[in-house]
């Protein structure tokens, strides 16, 4: 299972031991534009998925899904919180950068700083 990519063949991000990232294709059946979608496919069996750590590590944990290729890792994706600048930084924006910058540090979450 994968997401869209548009006329692109889709590929996977690996990185193997030495920290080299290959780009591997792969010949999908089911083709997801929705992460949790994509997801609970998975929970019912329906292909293998490459997903974010941090959206699979309690299905993981409870033994709901199991890592196929675990000395591999999947290649770093970064993600960029951005928004206008202001003198004034509204509160429920400040509040979604800190709780993104809280769940990011958390052991296990996934994310590298």
């Amino acid at each position: 299972m994968t997401g869209p990519r548009g006329r692109q063949r889709p590929t996977w991000l690996l990185r193997v031991s030495d920290q080299r990232v290959r780009r591997q294709e792969i010949y999908p059946r089911h083709e997801f534009s929705d992460g949790e979608a994509m997801l609970a496919a998975g929970l019912a069996g329906c292909g293998i998925m490459q997903m974010p750590t941090w959206l699979v590590a309690e299905d993981i944990r409870q033994g709901r899904l199991i890592p196929l290729l675990p000395d591999w890792a999947g290649g770093e994706m970064p993600i960029h919180a951005v928004w206008p600048q202001s003198r004034y930084l509204q509160p429920k924006v400040r509040a979604v950068i800190e709780m993104l910058t809280i769940l990011s540090e958390r052991p296990g979450s996934g994310f590298v700083p």
